[in-house]
């Protein structure tokens, strides 16, 4: 019971260490799910009768390769960078003390192995949550607002503003308890995430053509600068290395 209760007080903040190999397979189940996802939404837009959206209706539109390119690009130039600006502040106000660069949890194993797993495992939870949440709700939330009968007496583009601050709303509240099991889980974090439902959803907003892939490249950056570069807690996803180890600030505990 001592060395349980010397961990809970070096670590008073929750990080979820696991194996490299872990990973691995964390990262295979993520990737198929988003490959899964993509085919599906292929399937319904090109090939079912009934579908009245295409891949463009739901921002899965390509231009051009080198579009998408500069659009995740940019996306994940914005939430690396936003996630940066935070950590400087803490680091500045003396709210965390960096201890250590380039940590793997299991010293043996390779860094840039198990960080390349961690950057798939990534991929795949921007591709398939953003392609769910921001592609299928959000627009089918707007489409299916607007069928409703009570909409029909409004102006037109006022309906299509509550249609679509309504479906902003119940995809961000979704995308919340989507986490609500993850390691860590609080209110405080739960919230965080619908605010960053509601961010995500203009992105495709401000995106050209309400292309997902400027707010799959920003969700990727927020997650793995937040959680592998930077060394923080991201919804309690599981890290096998990270290039930058802090700690809070020390909290003097009576003996």
């Amino acid at each position: 019971s001592s060395s349980s209760s010397s961990s809970s007080s070096s670590q008073p903040y929750y990080l979820n260490h696991v194996r490299g190999s872990t990973r691995i397979r964390h990262a295979s189940q993520r990737l198929a799910a988003a490959v899964g996802t993509l085919f599906a939404s292929y399937l319904l837009c090109s090939y079912s009768s009934s579908s009245l959206l295409t891949l463009s209706d739901i921002g899965l539109h390509v231009s051009s390769f080198q579009q998408v390119l500069i659009d995740f690009g940019c996306g994940f130039g914005v939430g690396s960078c936003i996630v940066l600006l935070m950590f400087a502040c803490e680091w500045r106000m003396g709210w965390i003390r960096i201890v250590g660069f380039w940590e793997n949890v299991v010293k043996e194993e390779v860094f840039w192995i198990n960080f390349g797993w961690d950057v798939l495992f990534h991929l795949g939870v921007s591709f398939n949550e953003e392609v769910m949440l921001r592609g299928w709700m959000f627009t089918l939330g707007c489409h299916g607002l607007l069928t409703f009968e009570q909409f029909r007496s409004y102006h037109p583009s006022t309906a299509a503003n509550i249609a679509i601050t309504s479906s902003i709303l119940l995809q961000s509240t979704l995308f919340a308890f989507l986490h609500i099991s993850s390691p860590g889980s609080s209110a405080i974090s739960l919230l965080n995430l619908f605010l960053g439902g509601i961010a995500a959803s203009l992105n495709v907003m401000v995106a050209p053509g309400g292309s997902l892939w400027l707010g799959m490249g920003w969700h990727f950056g927020w997650n793995i600068s937040m959680g592998h570069v930077l060394g923080r807690s991201t919804s309690g996803i599981p890290m096998s290395c990270k290039v930058v180890s802090v700690i809070p600030r020390p909290i003097a505990v009576s003996s």
